[in-house]
């Protein structure tokens, strides 16, 4: 299990970094068709990364998305991840509010 997410570590960094810095603006829709583009474009250059790609799984701390939870964050996946992104970015980001 180890042993495989540190195969697709720097792959996951990668995509973690482009969803939180420019993912923010977009729908899920949206943002789930740029994740795809950019994993292909990280297997094309011969980067491997998790292809189940889940940004809860690398930053969501469980305590902290329970707190969310219980003071009104909806349990969809697109507002864990906002909330994720607005936590880990250090400038004002831009948010879509289902």
């Amino acid at each position: 299990m180890l042993a495989s997410k540190y195969a697709t570590v720097q792959g996951d960094v990668v995509l973690s970094a482009a969803y939180v810095t420019l993912s923010s603006g977009f729908t899920l829709k949206y943002r789930l068709m740029l994740l795809k583009k950019w994993q292909k474009a990280l297997f094309d250059q011969e980067i491997s990364c998790n292809e189940d790609f889940v940004l809860q799984e690398l930053f969501g701390d469980t305590f902290t998305i329970r707190d969310w939870h219980s003071n009104g964050l909806p349990k969809d996946s697109l507002s864990i991840d906002n909330a994720i992104i607005m936590e880990k970015s250090k400038e004002f980001v831009i948010m879509i509010d289902p």
